[in-house]
């Protein structure tokens, strides 16, 4: 058994709460293994075929190897069956007890408080303006870690290769990710102190690909050496080496399915950094009345064409009221679902339509596909990038997702309700990495 622990420094305020109502923090094992999960999905199309195993290896009947034979019928209905094998040996699962342990340390004396309604309760770098309201929509109130906090993660790993696993996850994850609520939105963001990338000259993009190729080679490493308990067979006879191309149901590192940005924003401090990404001034009177994020939501909603295009919400507006039957299309493929929208005094909620196949779940719920990333330099200065990440969300063969729009509460009393609608998200990949690509606030 090897321990190890890693010594973190909070960049942006760390939201974990336990009890979204009372806001309480929470930060946990169990939440850190999370998000170390969802970096290793984005990785593994990169090394493995994650749908298929390796059926050359399959025994004909359970008297060739009844252990391995029982392997493969476990996984033969996995519509992942290559990545859910390969997770439950680095994770584990409820059968399987996980090869790592972790938890957390750090003080109570650094948590601060948030709260959208009480301005006075207001005690850290987050305040209530309207650049950070906007950017944490559906927080009323929260305990976070504030700016400049330090926490241990303590580990525990059964052998070094996935210690090397791990460690490069973590490392991707204080790069590209965060930890806690609002990650997409910038926040959750981390400094590993031990960890020397953070201090080279290396621009973002040479960072992010060489922490990946880290995890590419530490995944690999443990494939080779990882022993599938009785079967009398190593991780590396069952899996299938392999580039993914095709399109994922979740967001992922392979080759051009992801884009980063650099928004050429440099601030002095967090509030001066949140208020160049999400601002909106009262008083529109030129592009600095408005956030970066903002600015580039309003171009997609014009599909590129700010002069020559109708905004897509005022054609929904249309839609709803009855002037317009033909359905649009929403070209907001990145913002995530669901989406929600107030016209007058009806307020409406929209969700990709799982049509007439029973078998699909309707989505509900799906993360963004551009997360904002924010760094400190030497001098302790913020500069952002955007990191767009391609998933069925953002692209999918027809171009295009058919939603629901279905009424939620009317406002001032009309207990009116619209019929539900139609209407279609734009989900051009090439289209939107190309607006994100020329985009300049």
């Amino acid at each position: 058994m090897i321990y190890a622990q890693v010594k973190c420094k909070v960049v942006t305020p760390m939201i974990s709460r336990k009890d979204p109502e009372t806001g309480e923090f929470d930060l946990t094992g169990q939440s850190i293994k999370g998000v170390l999960h969802f970096w290793f999905r984005a990785v593994a199309p990169r090394i493995i075929d994650i749908c298929c195993l390796n059926e050359d290896n399959k025994p004909k009947s359970p008297k060739e190897n009844k252990e391995l034979y029982e392997l493969y019928k476990t996984y033969e209905k996995e519509k992942y069956a290559g990545l859910k094998l390969l997770e439950n040996e680095i994770f584990g699962s409820q059968k399987k007890k996980a090869p790592f342990g972790v938890w957390v340390e750090y003080s109570k004396q650094d948590l601060r408080i948030y709260s959208s309604q009480d301005e006075k309760q207001n005690n850290g770098s987050i305040k209530s303006n309207g650049a950070f309201k906007y950017a944490l929509y559906g927080i009323k109130k929260a305990k976070y870690l504030d700016v400049d906090s330090l926490f241990t993660l303590h580990f525990t790993f059964e052998n070094k290769n996935i210690q090397n696993v791990i460690s490069s996850l973590l490392k991707l994850t204080s790069l590209v990710g965060g930890i806690g609520a609002k990650t997409t939105k910038g926040f959750g963001r981390f400094e590993i102190i031990q960890n020397e990338e953070e201090k080279s000259n290396k621009s973002v993009d040479e960072r992010i690909e060489d922490v990946i190729n880290e995890a590419e080679r530490s995944i690999k490493e443990f494939i080779e050496s990882k022993e599938i308990l009785n079967t009398r067979k190593k991780l590396k006879d069952i899996l299938i080496y392999t580039t993914q191309t095709e399109l994922l149901d979740f967001p992922n590192l392979s080759e051009g399915s992801y884009l980063l940005k650099d928004t050429k924003i440099k601030a002095a401090d967090l509030s001066s950094v949140i208020s160049e990404i999400y601002k909106r001034l009262p008083r529109y009177t030129g592009s600095n009345s408005i956030g970066w994020y903002r600015q580039l939501k309003y171009v997609i909603r014009h599909n590129g064409e700010l002069k020559k295009s109708k905004d897509s919400l005022i054609k929904l507006a249309e839609v709803l009221k009855g002037r317009s039957k033909e359905p649009v299309e929403i070209p907001v493929a990145f913002l995530g679902l669901p989406l929600q929208y107030s016209f007058g005094n009806v307020s409406v909620k929209i969700n990709q339509d799982a049509g007439e196949k029973k078998e699909d779940i309707r989505i509900t719920r799906k993360p963004s596909c551009l997360r904002i990333l924010l760094f400190r330099d030497s001098d302790g200065k913020y500069f952002v990038n955007a990191l767009l990440l391609k998933s069925h969300i953002s692209t999918i063969t027809e171009n295009r997702y058919k939603l629901s729009i279905a009424p939620t509460k009317s406002k001032k009393g009309n207990n009116e309700e619209p019929e539900k609608k139609e209407a279609y998200l734009s989900a051009d990949w090439e289209k939107l990495s190309g607006f994100i690509r020329k985009f300049e606030k």
